[in-house]
């Protein structure tokens, strides 16, 4: 999670979907805020004010959480926004960051083959208490969880899809008045197989079963359709294109999915 005072943003960072090429560009920007001092020098100094500021956020935290520490006014005030991925190129995607890099916690676990890690991961994210249990609830926590405010409602102004993250991004520096021209791509995880030959029916079936909060909220489906390639319909932008179909859901005005976004 990352937050600016002078641009006045909360980017929720959710697991395995983009979000480190995100925060490598923000966070050029942010070290021009004036308040990045004042916040690192204040969470030094006094733990609980710290936490106030917002100066302690964790890398993966809901926005439920910045909501808890945060003044109302201020939350309120802020333009958050995320970025969602398919939950089942979610899931291959976090296998091969725990091949790369985390292969100890696979050995421990006596995990030999993405079955295993995709089952392994459903079943146990919630409850793992060993190396890295952080990393392990971040990633195998439905997309949905991170937007979703302590009244279990959505509560970000825009949603982006990793499947389209370049020109959505475009879209959010537009809205924040950041000039960049493009996403520098901060893994190595980069695959150049479709992640659908991973899965049998049985296992694809099972991603749907746990991550159904996802595929309902996000609109995703195993096989990829053209709409997936564009912002989700938890989008709010202040130039909203003049064919998108405007819909009010809870107090919070949102476009529905366009095709010609991109």
């Amino acid at each position: 999670m990352l937050l600016s005072y002078r641009h006045s943003y909360l980017f929720v960072h959710i697991a395995k979907t983009g979000g480190s090429s995100i925060r490598k560009v923000l966070r050029r920007q942010r070290m021009l805020d004036p308040m990045t001092l004042p916040m690192a020098l204040c969470s030094r100094l006094n733990h609980a004010y710290g936490h106030r500021l917002a100066a302690k956020l964790p890398r993966h935290a809901p926005v439920s959480t910045a909501q808890e520490m945060l003044p109302v006014d201020e939350f309120h005030t802020l333009w958050k926004f995320a970025f969602v991925r398919n939950p089942w190129d979610r899931m291959v995607s976090a296998y091969g960051h725990f091949v790369r890099e985390r292969q100890d916690i696979l050995t421990a676990q006596h995990i030999t083959s993405f079955d295993e890690f995709a089952d392994w991961l459903i079943s146990s994210h919630r409850t793992y208490t060993g190396d890295r249990c952080t990393l392990v609830r971040a990633v195998g926590r439905p997309q949905v969880e991170y937007v979703q405010d302590l009244h279990g409602c959505v509560s970000v102004d825009f949603l982006g899809r990793f499947e389209s993250l370049a020109s959505d991004m475009q879209l959010v520096f537009r809205k924040l008045g950041i000039a960049c021209r493009s996403i520098p791509h901060q893994r190595n995880g980069k695959r150049t197989t479709d992640y659908r030959q991973n899965y049998s029916d049985t296992l694809a079936d099972r991603i749907a079963q746990a991550y159904q909060s996802d595929i309902a909220c996000f609109g995703y489906t195993f096989d990829p359709e053209p709409s997936q390639a564009s912002a989700t319909k938890y989008q709010r932008i202040d130039d909203e294109p003049s064919n998108a179909k405007v819909i009010t859901e809870r107090g919070t005005t949102y476009v529905e999915p366009i095709a010609d976004l991109r």
